[in-house]
């Protein structure tokens, strides 16, 4: 097979620049960087970077990493890397410090649990779940998980802080269940003597008012002429009973206790928490 002119011409030029290409690329060390095309200079250790490179009369000098700066490898860099910041806003703090050799580490704070990690270095963290009432707490959280919180079940209950749902408490046989209970609170029991004290004091409030009538009748018999007057002073009320007889007037005055409708309250709030 015969090739023209033109195209050994062409033929000739690629391999003149596949040797130009070849001659003029130039590969360094693994311990080296390179300076130009034509020179390749030493790296310099980790903790340090490159104040100027080398020449052909001088090797590379090297400059130690400022505060707050490191450099973990050997480089040909004219720079050092800033220390990561653990910062409280992102629910992080030191796991250990920064060098010059090596970059902080950061681990959550108490209470947190890292999103994202990074070479053993938590990057974020966010706080852990708080469980609310009518839920315990199936599986506290850690450094790296979340808490985990569920429902409680019928007839038991949790405030949120529990690890388990505790049952509703039974009343016995002389308490009366005044609250059943729920998810989030105990059942109340009160005791069954509070009616006993109710059927009484009300025995007793109608026996009181009974007397009192008949004392009153029996004051306006026998040709009696009753009269009743009542006066007001602070803090006590008086009745003036006046009876009169054949005999002439007889003033009798007879002091009353007050009877503030405090007392009626008190004994409607008691009817009232007993029979809820």
């Amino acid at each position: 097979m015969v090739l023209g002119n033109n195209q050994l011409t062409v033929h000739r030029m690629m391999i003149v620049l596949i040797y130009v290409f070849r001659t003029n690329t130039l590969e360094c060390h693994q311990t080296q960087f390179q300076r130009d095309e034509n020179q390749c200079c030493s790296k310099c250790p980790i903790g340090t970077h490159v104040r100027n490179d080398c020449t052909k009369y001088g090797s590379t000098s090297c400059q130690l990493c400022v505060k707050n700066t490191f450099m973990n490898i050997p480089t040909g860099l004219k720079y050092c890397f800033p220390c990561t910041n653990c910062t409280a806003g992102f629910g992080l703090e030191v796991k250990r410090e920064c060098t010059g050799i090596s970059d902080a580490l950061c681990k959550p704070l108490d209470g947190f649990f890292c999103l994202d990690t990074v070479a053993k270095s938590c990057l974020h963290a966010q706080k852990h779940k708080i469980c609310q009432p009518g839920q315990y707490i199936s599986q506290k959280g850690t450094p790296f998980n979340d808490t985990i919180c569920l429902d409680c079940s019928n007839e038991t209950f949790s405030t949120g802080n529990f690890t388990v749902c505790q049952p509703h408490k039974k009343c016995d046989s002389e308490d009366l269940l005044i609250d059943p209970g729920t998810m989030s609170t105990d059942a109340k029991c009160g005791r069954k003597l509070y009616r006993l004290f109710i059927i009484a004091f009300v025995v007793w409030l109608f026996c009181v008012l009974v007397i009192g009538v008949c004392v009153k009748k029996g004051n306006q018999g026998g040709g009696q002429e009753y009269q009743e007057k009542t006066y007001t002073s602070p803090g006590r009320t008086f009745k003036v009973h006046t009876v009169r007889t054949d005999l002439g007037s007889n003033l009798r005055r007879q002091n009353v206790a007050p009877h503030p409708p405090v007392i009626k309250l008190i004994f409607i709030h008691i009817i009232l928490k007993t029979y809820k």
